[in-house]
């Protein structure tokens, strides 16, 4: 089946759908199935993979996969900040899960996440862009109580000021490592701990996590969440030593 493109809905869209759909149908009700849960969880942000199944008066009607970007906020608890589904008919056969980032599907979907990583490095503000659904948003946890939400263009706009506070001549990377993924069907997704280093030197270390969807184009990221802490002994070589994701 080819690759559809992903649609977005804001938090008001999303309550109206859902509303509506209780109107269509009051006995409504979503359980979770199959694939299990599976938690990631670093300092303020966490996320949840996990597969549901919604039914309609008792029936099954759809079987989807979900990822869940989820932040600690003080005082509050745990909010959701962003979620990613995938679903089909109640039924209909689903694609396998893929958990390895060196197998095809893993490189696919890792593709466009190196991309962008090399496009910051480069400072190639369009080829970072290409990187991500024209859609896409990013929730930035530097302060628990008061996240940044921003879409595509005011997260570039962000990177932009944070790479000016850099000498033009340093090179400003970011690195990761020990990457879990998990992919199924036109969904992705990647828990990423990273360091940033500026000329080698390590000026902050985080998570992210990349929500995904495949476009007939290829894997796009659609959705980001991240937290970023500085490196105490980063030293004083430029910059605020929050660079990059931040």
């Amino acid at each position: 089946m080819p690759a559809a493109s992903p649609q977005f809905y804001t938090m008001t869209e999303t309550l109206d759908i859902l509303e509506n759909r209780i109107r269509e149908s009051h006995d409504i009700a979503e359980t979770l199935v199959p694939p299990d849960p599976i938690v990631w969880v670093h300092n303020n942000i966490a996320a949840i993979w996990t597969g549901s199944q919604k039914s309609v008066n008792g029936q099954g009607a759809l079987y989807g996969v979900h990822v869940f970007a989820l932040l600690n906020k003080p005082r509050e608890g745990w909010k959701i900040s962003g979620v990613a589904t995938a679903a089909r008919n109640f039924g209909e056969d689903y694609p396998p899960i893929s958990t390895d980032p060196g197998s095809e599907e893993g490189s696919a979907v890792m593709k466009p996440i190196y991309q962008c990583f090399e496009a910051l490095k480069r400072v190639k503000w369009d080829e970072f862009e290409r990187s991500f659904h024209p859609e896409s948003g990013a929730v930035l946890c530097r302060d628990p109580s008061s996240p940044i939400i921003l879409r595509l263009l005011g997260l570039i706009d962000r990177l932009r000021q944070v790479r000016a506070t850099f000498p033009e001549e340093c090179i400003v990377e970011e690195k990761i490592s020990d990457v879990e993924i998990r992919v199924c069907g036109d969904l992705g997704f990647a828990w990423t701990p990273f360091t940033v280093e500026v000329d080698g030197v390590v000026k902050s270390r985080g998570v992210n996590i990349f929500m995904l969807g495949k476009e007939h184009s290829g894997w796009k990221i659609v959705g980001l969440c991240d937290t970023s802490e500085l490196e105490i002994d980063a030293g004083d070589k430029g910059g605020d030593g929050r660079a990059v994701i931040e």
